[in-house]
């Protein structure tokens, strides 16, 4: 029962930093964003930040997994398991980001999308709609 209880208590720290860091972060957010496309283009810029970050904590996790694996290569099985499942996660998670990202640029391929703007399809003899572009 304590263990249970200072397992939540760490939880609720975790969960009481990560939302101490996103209210601070409001603020600046909301001063920036004055319609909603500066919003989206806020959401965009953090995601591509936050991209290659997320890749390389996969990649360390599944060098982790092996590291963890060939130095318990002569010890106990569980050990051996416990890096061998780490490593099976780093490809599950490596396979998953890049068929995202795969999905994400035949779709943008499809439609035409290069960098957050549509080109419209052209017709002969129809005049191409004019729009009014914008950039993050």
């Amino acid at each position: 029962m304590e263990s249970n209880f200072f397992h939540m208590r760490n939880s609720l720290h975790i969960h009481l930093v990560l939302g101490m860091m996103v209210l601070a972060a409001l603020p600046h957010i909301a001063y920036a964003a004055t319609t909603l496309f500066s919003v989206f283009c806020t959401i965009a810029t953090l995601i591509d930040l936050a991209t290659p970050i997320i890749v390389a904590l996969a990649l360390a996790g599944f060098f982790w997994g092996l590291a963890m694996y060939i130095l318990n290569f002569n010890l106990e099985e569980k050990e051996k398991k416990k890096g061998r499942d780490i490593m099976v996660y780093g490809v599950i998670t490596f396979t998953v980001m890049l068929s995202i990202w795969g999905i994400v640029n035949m779709i943008q391929a499809t439609f035409g999308i290069n960098n957050g703007t549509i080109i419209p399809p052209t017709f002969e003899g129809v005049p191409a709609p004019q729009f009014e572009t914008q950039s993050c």
